[in-house]
């Protein structure tokens, strides 16, 4: 590959650090871009009319534009790279685009003899656009063409990881942007509650840089725990520790009054996390009966003490059955948040007109710091047109009732639902 020629199209965030690094090899590549502006910017004096100009003189295209719809054309179009790729030259798609759009973006090179490679990459913290090698390249190629793309790929990427055939890079990058931005919500909910609770996120930053400076943690349950079953013991004593632990955060949330849905989310799902139980199964506790399961879950949905203010124990079939399905099956199963599960039955129990009821579940949600006044006036907005105003005007009597009963601080409604 030292003899190739290489050519980037899209000169953008990544095209520019995929010339950058191919110039620092000693190649001179050509580029084509839309954009006057961005071939300026790189300086390129090699500047291909069109895809297809650009093909007729390289081997290796790499292609940094931004939609799928885009790839297509720089790939597929009348003046796209096919229209003057040589059998043998290769085509490395380093846009994150769906795995639909990969196939058969690949078909088609395949069906005119051109490589091809998806690539998904993400950038060095703290890197520039012109920056030499500044990028983690994921890839997915088939296993003839393996070493000739990497090869390549050595030259802009500081690390290539080859996850596999076709469609397995851009699979690893769509799974990397997930680790990325739900760690974004995750740091964002910590900074919201340290910020409610008037300390500055400065600490937090410094005790994660100086005790994971290479990340470690976010895979450490897989890496240095793991799922073998002589582990399990190990696994229980985390679920307790996460219950322990985010139930102070939740009870934090509460009093600083943020909202504790995403830590309640993460309690709740922590026994499929630890793989203590499978998809779907109750997550009851072998110390638990299902009682108690149901009895847990009724005073989490409407607060502390709500299942000894509202239930009789009287062993009645009635009563039973609304602690142990209703709350220990329905209310604690996953795959819907708590606030979710909430305003589902608020809309139901506005159909009925039912003030006492509507109440019930706006206290509990107001506890659990899952709605604040204003969505609570807009969900009123949002209701009165499909159950009417003689209805909604119950809905508002509840939600004021629940409001006015937060806000003083007197307990639990003794209304089950």
């Amino acid at each position: 590959m030292s003899e190739s020629k290489y050519g980037v199209v899209g000169l953008g965030h990544i095209g520019r650090r995929l010339v950058a690094g191919l110039r620092n090899g000693g190649h001179r590549p050509v580029v084509h871009d839309v954009s006057p502006e961005a071939i300026a910017a790189v300086g390129a004096a090699d500047a291909a009319k069109s895809a297809a100009d650009l093909a007729t003189q390289t081997d290796v295209v790499f292609i940094a534009v931004l939609s799928a719809e885009q790839v297509r054309a720089v790939v597929m179009g009348p003046d796209g790279l096919l229209a003057g790729a040589h059998p043998g030259s290769a085509v490395v798609v380093m846009s994150t685009i769906d795995l639909q759009s990969v196939r058969e973006i690949a078909a088609e090179c395949h069906a005119r003899g051109v490589v091809f490679a998806d690539c998904g990459v993400t950038t060095l913290p703290g890197s520039t656009d012109d920056q030499v090698r500044s990028v983690v390249a994921m890839v997915g190629v088939g296993d003839a063409a393996r070493d000739d793309v990497v090869a390549a790929l050595e030259l802009v990427a500081q690390s290539v990881v080859v996850c596999g055939g076709v469609g397995s890079g851009m699979a690893t990058k769509i799974a990397r942007n997930i680790v990325t931005y739900g760690s974004w919500i995750v740091c964002a909910a910590a900074g919201r509650l340290l910020a409610a609770a008037g300390v500055t996120d400065e600490g937090l930053r410094q005790a994660i840089a100086d005790a994971d400076p290479d990340g470690r943690t976010m895979f450490l349950l897989e890496d240095e725990i793991g799922f073998a079953p002589e582990n399990r013991s190990r696994r229980e004593r985390i679920s307790d520790l996460i219950e322990k632990d985010l139930g102070a955060a939740v009870e934090l949330a509460r009093t600083v009054g943020v909202s504790a849905a995403f830590t309640e989310f993460v309690i709740r799902e922590r026994a499929e996390l630890l793989k203590l139980v499978e998809r779907g199964e109750a997550q009851i506790r072998e110390d638990m009966s299902r009682y108690d399961w149901g009895r847990r879950w009724m005073d989490i949905v409407y607060g502390p003490g709500f299942h000894d203010a509202s239930v009789n124990r009287d062993g009645s079939p009635y009563n039973l059955e609304t602690v142990e399905h209703l709350f220990g099956d329905i209310w604690s199963r996953p795959g819907l948040s708590l606030r979710e599960r909430r305003m589902l039955v608020m809309g139901a129990s506005a159909q009925l007109g039912r003030a006492d009821l509507i109440e019930t579940q706006v206290y509990g949600g107001l506890l659990n710091g899952e709605f604040s006044e204003a969505e609570l006036e807009e969900m009123m907005i949002q209701l009165t047109p499909y159950v009417g105003w003689g209805r909604s005007s119950a809905v508002n009597k509840g939600i004021k009732a629940a409001v006015g009963r937060w806000k003083a601080g007197i307990g639990t409604s003794v209304t089950a639902d």
